[in-house]
């Protein structure tokens, strides 16, 4: 049978294809820095997409055609185009990743007040970018390049002992959460969930090993291959917290984007919280 090729819109592989990605491990500021990102002039963000976490799980064992699919309906129909029409945004006010705290109430209240169709949201796409972060997924950003070569990566690096502390402390990889869902996708080797990014072949590795242990290898394992990531923008987490306007200015103009209405006060904030700024 001959394979079709399949799109979805016109105007998807533009949008799709210059997104932004901000990656690292976990616990390296991260959420911090998508909610900066979410701040600039239109830009429509998505933190940690459940859909994405079990598509780069398979990245290399489908058909580039058919996970381009995947990718491109999630990111253009699913969140981009309902983000715009007020559909897909996240207005938990107590959530770090809430609209409410990166725009203008203004501009929420006329995304919630009016309903737009698929057409009238299109019209609002111009000089619009799609950001979304994906802590963990450094190892499989190379493929990722390969088929979307103007996707911006921006890399969150932390300190091994600081990132290693903090994972430690939410006690991800503690017995008692060794089974947890929360680890996904998963494989299961002897009763444990093995997370995605565990090498194939180290299943039984990963069951065997200490708490203290699996941390250090997550963190290793999630930074693998940063070199192999051409183009990226690499930002230090002591230098945002240190010089925040002079970083979040840098990536602005390294992102071609521009501050929005309330990016100077989240920069502001974070002189007054450091050292114990939320990441």
């Amino acid at each position: 049978m001959k394979r079709l090729d399949l799109n979805i819109s016109v105007l998807s592989e533009d949008i799709v294809s210059k997104a932004v990605l901000i990656t690292g491990s976990a616990r390296s500021g991260t959420t911090l820095m998508g909610k900066l990102i979410h701040s600039f002039d239109k830009v429509e963000y998505a933190s940690e997409p459940p859909l994405m976490f079990s598509l780069f799980s398979v990245i290399n064992d489908i058909s580039a055609e058919k996970w381009k699919l995947l990718y491109d309906t999630y990111l253009y129909e699913e969140f981009f185009i309902s983000a715009l029409s007020g559909r897909s945004i996240n207005c938990n006010l107590v959530d770090d990743s809430s609209i409410y705290h990166v725009k203008a109430l203004e501009e929420v209240n006329n995304r919630l007040n009016y309903s737009l169709r698929k057409a009238d949201a299109e019209e609002r796409i111009r000089g619009a970018t799609i950001a979304y972060k994906m802590p963990g997924i450094v190892p499989y950003v190379p493929v990722l390049l390969e088929r979307y070569p103007l996707t911006r990566v921006v890399v969150m690096l932390r300190n091994a002992v600081e990132t290693l502390n903090s994972i430690l402390q939410k006690k991800w990889f503690s017995p008692e959460n060794e089974s947890s869902a929360l680890l996904w996708p998963f494989r299961v080797c002897h009763g444990v969930n093995v997370p995605f990014w565990v090498r194939e072949g180290e299943d039984e590795l990963w069951v065997k090993l200490s708490e203290l242990d699996r941390a250090a290898y997550y963190y290793i394992r999630v930074n693998e291959g940063i070199e192999n990531i051409t183009g990226r923008i690499e930002i230090s987490y002591t230098n945002l917290l240190e010089k925040p306007s002079e970083t979040i200015e840098g990536l602005a103009d390294n992102l071609g984007l521009e501050f929005g209405t309330l990016t100077k006060q989240i920069v502001d904030q974070i002189y007054l919280t450091h050292p114990d700024v939320i990441i």
